[in-house]
């Protein structure tokens, strides 16, 4: 609270308070906003944190409240990071990773059978694999196995 104050000729206020500018409103929403700004920073590293998760353990679908568990952060806190960082929310982005992830397998191993890949990447059977990996790709995965494995022997 503002007791008294003045102006002097050089323009500089002097003001006679009754709390110390620590206990102050102003000295409050100054932390806040410097929170903030700290907390969108620290998105980057939650998001960046979140993907690191999800190339490590392919095999498992996780939920996003035990993702964000696992970060030390609340869902929505997770949800927001992943949307300003990748453009989509956590449950979103771990899809679409696996399914490119699949198609570095379908290229690189091309022997394996699909029901192996599919259990591999945490998916319940190659049929749900198959429908997502046309619907993100455009083609099945043996349509797009059989397409890389050509582009291959052209070489």
């Amino acid at each position: 609270q503002v007791l008294s104050g003045c102006v002097n000729q050089q323009g500089a206020l002097w003001v006679r308070v009754t709390h110390a500018y620590a206990d102050s409103t102003v000295a409050r929403i100054l932390e806040l906003v410097e929170n903030w700004e700290k907390q969108e920073q620290g998105g980057a590293d939650i998001a960046q944190q979140a993907m690191q998760l999800l190339n490590a353990m392919p095999h498992k679908r996780f939920k996003a409240g035990e993702a964000a568990e696992m970060l030390f952060v609340s869902t929505k806190t997770l949800e927001n990071a992943m949307r300003r960082s990748v453009g989509m929310p956590f449950y979103a982005y771990q899809r679409k990773r696996k399914l490119e992830m699949i198609a570095l397998q379908l290229e690189v191993e091309p022997e394996l059978r699909l029901a192996e890949i599919a259990a591999e990447f945490g998916f319940c059977d190659e049929f749900h694999m198959s429908r997502a990996f046309k619907q993100q790709f455009g083609l099945s995965p043996l349509q797009y196995r059989r397409a890389k494995t050509e582009q291959r022997q052209e070489k």
